[in-house]
């Protein structure tokens, strides 16, 4: 009697492995150059939204230079003419913003990467105990 192996290559060189592995490494290198742009517009819209929980006790202009000291700090590609800060009558405060930002990758041609927010949020009086 027979025994059949149910492995159909033994030794050598296996493409399935190999396969697996180049797609885990260009996983991992495009990790590695997309994750810190997409963490830095993360904080930069909950710096926004958190400015804007306080828009009772700042203005337009005070809470635009804070999220244009924000994009200094993390290296943003955002400019002050595509930043815009503005009031919907008295009940809501609205930031927008849109930029593109140059990603190179191992063996292609530079990406831009789209970032576009629109953070909307009504005006709350906070109360002072």
């Amino acid at each position: 009697m027979k025994v059949y192996s149910t492995y159909r290559q033994r030794g050598g060189f296996n493409w399935v492995s190999a396969l697996l592995l180049l797609i885990f490494v260009a996983a991992i290198v495009a990790g590695i150059a997309l994750g810190p742009k997409y963490y830095a517009n993360f904080n930069l819209r909950q710096k926004a939204w958190s400015l804007m929980v306080r828009a009772s006790e700042l203005n337009d202009m005070q809470i635009r230079e804070q999220i244009l000291a924000e994009v200094k700090d993390r290296n943003i590609p955002l400019s002050a003419d595509q930043l815009h800060v503005y009031r919907e009558g008295k009940d809501k405060i609205i930031v927008t913003y849109e930029y593109e930002w140059p990603v190179g990758l191992p063996g292609l041609d530079d990406v831009n990467l789209p970032f576009k927010e629109t953070l909307e949020r009504e005006v709350t009086e906070i109360k002072k105990l």
